[in-house]
């Protein structure tokens, strides 16, 4: 069983707009792996996954746009690590699509793990970073 996500201030990267779209990434995912323990119908996992993906894309774009403002030094790697996520999650859905079983374990486990992990290491650098050169 995947253990749900819980967003603490530890990993608050101390800009609300950016804190507030991982905690609703958080939400959805755990809303995923309730679905999951519930044993939900496939189609009803597909269009959470689709609001993850969307949320995702938007959270991305938010994130990006503030780490080339802020001319943070790691953008290509931070970015590549963002598209090697969609790329990964939309062969998930495209498995889940194929299989018509839902939501893998797998998935759970790989969304769990890289959204933390992510946040809170990744995003952590650009937070130190920010901190270091506020913005005029």
């Amino acid at each position: 069983m995947t253990t749900p996500l819980v967003w603490t201030e530890k990993i608050s990267v101390n800009i609300p707009e950016i804190d507030q779209q991982h905690q609703t990434l958080f939400a959805i995912i755990n809303d995923l792996i309730t679905e999951h323990n519930q044993q939900a119908e496939p189609e009803k996992i597909l269009s959470l996954i689709g609001r993850l993906v969307d949320y995702s894309g938007t959270h991305f774009t938010t994130e990006e746009n503030l780490l080339v403002d802020l001319n943070f030094p790691h953008f290509i790697q931070h970015n590549q690590a963002h598209l090697a996520y969609m790329k990964k999650v939309d062969l998930f859905i495209q498995d889940c699509k194929s299989n018509k079983r839902g939501l893998s374990l797998e998935m759970l486990e790989f969304l769990n793990h890289w959204w933390l992990n992510h946040v809170s290491i990744s995003d952590m650098e650009y937070a130190r970073h920010f901190k270091a050169n506020p913005a005029d």
